[in-house]
């Protein structure tokens, strides 16, 4: 057995979370009914109501950051070695940058809140990795793309490399990405992503990773039903813990996404998924603590290592399999994980001054190796 396997499982739980709270915020509550009664219902209609309410906006900033010390980092990595494992023990200085790195999210709608707005040209985000300042950030607005990111503090931060070493490697680099790389903003304008998706064989109209709007609105009515069938939901006042039900959660939600959106969750994706639910133990559940503030989602926090709980011991193969995950337990690790909601503080719009990359510095960069940037023949579906 990998233990690496049972970590990675409780990360997805994170997004698993994240996205359904997210699907959640498309749904509008029926006027009247139990579930849009944020005041003196129960903690599962005032949970939801809150999602509805933190959607009901125009802006929305996401921050997902670990709840945690670099001490803890080390030790976590020291009790998912293998036995016999001669890998090294965890740079404290790689801990200290993880435990100190934040996530950053920041969404805005041009145009509806972004609880009803499904026009995704009207919908602008950014994300950055933070530490005590930004290493990278991304802009996607009015459907161009923009980024940066500060080599130099990430090669300070995690000490994986030198600047002094890469240097000789970045000066015949077109004058973009040097830029780029040196904390610049370097744009892409839609005309030259859609080129860049064409050239790569991609159908820019029918992407295969793109849902419709409708589709959208589907998914998201069909994960609130999800969530309202199978979580619970706990606490007074704005403290509410919640239980999702595992098995029954992620086996209506891939159904649900191979139902809405066949090609873009085909057959064989959705069997691989469904079969691998098999290994979670009978009555797997997935606990989180959610606070709220003026009837909106304020955090959510869970501890991803609740992962371990879910593995059927009965089903490892070997005996040792079965004494490393024992002796894992025994040592109670913990990671929480926290998603914290509030007011960009910027707005979330394409950066000004950025360097505009077109599509004749992509055939200087890639011509060498690929000739002249044109587009692939359309795939037939």
């Amino acid at each position: 057995m990998h233990k690496g396997t049972t970590i990675v499982a409780g990360l997805v739980a994170v997004p698993l979370l994240a996205g359904s709270l997210a699907a959640c915020g498309g749904s509008k509550a029926e006027p009247g009914s139990a579930k849009a009664a944020a005041q003196g219902g129960d903690a599962k209609s005032r949970f939801l109501a809150a999602v509805d309410k933190t959607q009901d906006t125009q802006k929305q900033r996401m921050t997902l950051k670990l709840d945690t010390s670099p001490e803890n980092l080390v030790k976590l990595a020291a009790s998912g070695a293998k036995s016999g494992s001669t890998s090294k023990p965890m740079d404290p200085k790689i801990a200290k940058l993880i435990a100190s790195s934040q996530l950053v999210m920041d969404v805005r709608s041009t145009g509806k809140s972004l609880k009803e707005e499904t026009d995704q040209s009207k919908v602008n985000m950014a994300m950055a990795w933070k530490t005590d300042s930004d290493l990278v950030n991304f802009v996607m607005a009015n459907q161009s793309a923009y980024f940066k990111l500060d080599l130099a503090k990430i090669a300070d931060q995690t000490g994986a490399f030198k600047m002094s070493d890469v240097q000789p490697m970045l000066s015949s680099a077109p004058a973009w990405v040097q830029d780029a790389i040196n904390g610049r903003w370097v744009g892409f304008e839609k005309a030259t992503l859609e080129q860049l998706a064409k050239s790569g064989g991609a159908n820019v109209n029918a992407a295969a990773g793109a849902m419709s709007p409708e589709q959208s609105k589907q998914l998201a009515d069909a994960m609130r039903k999800n969530l309202d069938a199978n979580a619970t939901f706990t606490g007074d006042g704005d403290d509410i813990k919640g239980e999702i039900k595992l098995k029954p959660f992620a086996e209506a939600t891939i159904n649900d996404l191979k139902r809405i959106a066949p090609k873009q969750f085909d057959e064989a994706t959705s069997k691989k998924m469904l079969e691998g639910l098999g290994q979670l133990k009978q009555g797997s559940a997935l606990t989180f603590d959610s606070t709220l503030s003026d009837g909106k989602l304020k955090s959510v926090r869970m501890d991803v290592m609740q992962a371990l709980g879910w593995v059927d011991e009965s089903k490892l193969k070997t005996d040792k399999d079965k004494q490393e995950f024992t002796q894992l337990k025994s040592q109670n690790p913990s990671l929480p994980v926290a998603v914290e909601y509030s007011e960009p503080d910027q707005d979330v719009s394409a950066p000004s001054g950025a360097r505009v990359v077109t599509q004749a510095d992509l055939q200087q960069l890639m011509g060498g190796a690929r000739g002249e940037m044109t587009p692939a023949p359309t795939p037939t579906s």
